[in-house]
């Protein structure tokens, strides 16, 4: 600690993983960007399918011009079962009671935003983990209301592997509703019986 004009000031030393000079410049990091994003296409979730729109944001646009507010609600449970059964039962819930939600935030596990290759090696906690993009995609598929998943994804070791694959879920997300669902395309298998994850966290 050091003494300054009679305060006890605290030293704070950096211990830098990296050399800053050694990071890609902005221009390429757009360039590589872009590089990825021109494989992918957004698909269509059922809540874009019902409201008729392209994306999240053109939903809000619309909602505020008419004046309708949006609802989001983090929800999380460690089984694809169990989340599928649920947000099914609130949203059908909340419809009976003549209300409404626009956009569940999964709780996914923290072990998502570690490479999969070293999952392995750490303990698993109380959330959902999506290991295919089949699993991806079948997020949106189940109800009407928005997806929203961003913790331990952004800015995360596994951070790029994550939106590429909610992206690329998003081009493959044709597989219309969940488990009760009884009307699936041949090629549409509900892919979750048994995605569990052991007792032990908790994507924005």
């Amino acid at each position: 600690m050091n003494l300054y004009r009679g305060v006890v000031m605290l030293e704070i030393k950096f211990n830098k993983r990296f050399e800053w000079k050694d990071l890609p410049s902005l221009p390429e990091i757009e360039a590589e960007a872009a590089k990825l994003a021109k494989d992918i296409n957004v698909g269509e979730t059922l809540f874009f399918r019902e409201h008729g729109v392209k994306s999240e944001a053109e939903y809000k646009r619309r909602a505020m011009a008419a004046g309708i507010i949006s609802k989001h609600s983090h929800v999380g449970w460690n089984s694809w079962d169990e989340t599928a059964k649920n947000i099914e039962f609130i949203y059908n819930e909340l419809k009976r009671r003549g209300s409404y939600i626009t956009r569940f935030g999964f709780i996914l596990d923290w072990v998502m935003g570690v490479p999969a290759a070293h999952r392995g090696k750490l303990p698993k906690g109380t959330g959902l983990i999506l290991n295919t993009p089949e699993e991806w995609a079948a997020l949106g598929q189940i109800v009407p209301v928005q997806p929203h998943m961003s913790d331990h994804m952004i800015g995360s070791p596994n951070a790029l592997t994550s939106m590429t694959a909610t992206a690329v879920s998003r081009k493959r997300s044709r597989i219309v509703s969940g488990p009760q669902n009884r009307n699936r395309s041949e090629s549409s298998q509900w892919p979750f019986s048994a995605l569990t994850t052991s007792p032990l966290v908790t994507c924005r």
